[in-house]
């Protein structure tokens, strides 16, 4: 489950769909945030902490998942609205679950606190992406971040799903 306002964080989210291979669901909103008025909504929702009202509904359950993993962008140090309300919306169906961020500076771990915190439990696994590494090729730090989330579920006690399929 991604939200990519410049497509950025879909390469992520397409990448780790194909390295597993997993469903892959791209959030999307009634408006388009293109454009300079794109942009400054965003900046907006984001800085304030608001969730998208404009987020359409879901295709997949997150329920008919082991580990789905999520992400988004950082928008200033603060968690996309799109993604804000999907998490506030799906708290409580939400199995275990991976985050990843992709940004353009140093801010992704204030959103992956943020992120965090509106998760019923801590997620299995964390990644964040620079905009430039991700130009380049994201493949290590993919296959890094699924290790970590599929080490951390059999620490747990719980062995590793036979066909992990996360909705990324």
């Amino acid at each position: 489950m991604f939200f990519s306002r410049t497509g950025v964080t879909r390469r992520v989210a397409e990448a780790l769909a194909h390295a597993v291979p997993a469903d892959v669901e791209e959030l999307r909103e009634v408006r388009s945030r293109r454009g300079l008025l794109g942009y400054l909504r965003s900046g907006f929702e984001a800085t304030t902490r608001r969730a998208s009202s404009e987020l359409l509904p879901v295709q997949r359950d997150p329920r008919n998942y082991d580990l789905v993993l999520i992400g988004g962008p950082t928008w200033g140090a603060a968690l996309s609205s799109p993604v804000r309300a999907y998490l506030e919306g799906q708290r409580q169906k939400l199995p275990d679950t991976g985050l990843f961020v992709t940004c353009a500076g140093r801010e992704a771990d204030t959103v992956l606190a943020q992120m965090s915190a509106l998760l019923s439990k801590p997620p299995l696994a964390t990644l964040t992406l620079r905009d430039v590494d991700v130009k380049r090729s994201p493949a290590v730090q993919v296959g890094e971040f699924l290790e970590q989330a599929l080490v951390a579920w059999e620490k747990r006690g719980a062995a590793p799903p036979a066909n992990p399929r996360a909705v990324g």
